[in-house]
């Protein structure tokens, strides 16, 4: 990477579907501010010796990579890291991504759209160790998910805005959940919740006959 050989002062840096020898960035990513990562399919193992040497992270997207687990976030401990992307990431799992949360002190926006695997035992867990987050992102299926997954809600006294548009855990219950302990609340997102219902409602019913 040729990027990576001679701009030593980098600060943004967009790597997003460019698989490659992530070594490389160790010679940039210590002025490194902004990374995108997206598609690139790396190991956790190849992001943690990376992650270790980014001493100014301030925004990571590592969206739609399968591979990760979320271990590789406890080597940016740190690092000022504010903002974490990790749509699409299907392979998270529940103790490793928990404890590179609870070390990224800084942390307020974080997103975790389409991550289909994730229980309503570790979303529980996830915003216990974010307590305060200002910017959360949950959209689209979480087939896992159930009606109270999202009353965790309730931790999270800080949150500014909240995406969880067409969540089909998203309820009237919920929304009491965020009316009564999200009052700093400026920005929500919770289009198709409706639609999403009465979808699930009609192919359920239709099963059943």
């Amino acid at each position: 990477m040729l990027a990576a050989k001679h701009c030593k002062n980098l600060q943004h840096l967009n790597l997003a579907g460019s698989p490659g020898n992530l070594r490389m960035l160790s010679t940039v990513c210590r002025n490194l501010r902004v990374l995108k990562l997206d598609g690139c399919s790396p190991h956790d193992r190849n992001l943690h010796t990376v992650f270790q040497q980014t001493l100014n992270l301030e925004t990571l997207t590592l969206s739609n990579n399968s591979y990760l687990t979320g271990q590789c976030l406890s080597a940016l401990a740190h690092a000022p890291l504010k903002e974490l992307v990790m749509d699409g990431c299907t392979n998270l799992q529940s103790h490793s991504l928990v404890n590179g949360l609870l070390v990224l002190k800084r942390l307020s926006r974080l997103s975790l759209n389409s991550c289909r695997n994730l229980t309503s035992s570790d979303v529980q867990k996830i915003m216990g160790a974010v307590p305060r987050l200002q910017s959360l992102s949950m959209e689209n299926h979480f087939p896992l998910f159930t009606s109270t997954t999202l009353k965790a809600l309730d931790k999270l006294h800080d949150l500014i805005s909240l995406n969880l548009q067409l969540n089909v855990a998203v309820n009237d219950q919920i929304l009491s959940v965020i009316t009564r302990s999200c009052r700093k609340i400026e920005e929500l997102n919770i289009s198709g919740y409706r639609k999403l219902f009465c979808i699930l409602f009609v192919r359920a019913t239709s099963l059943c006959t």
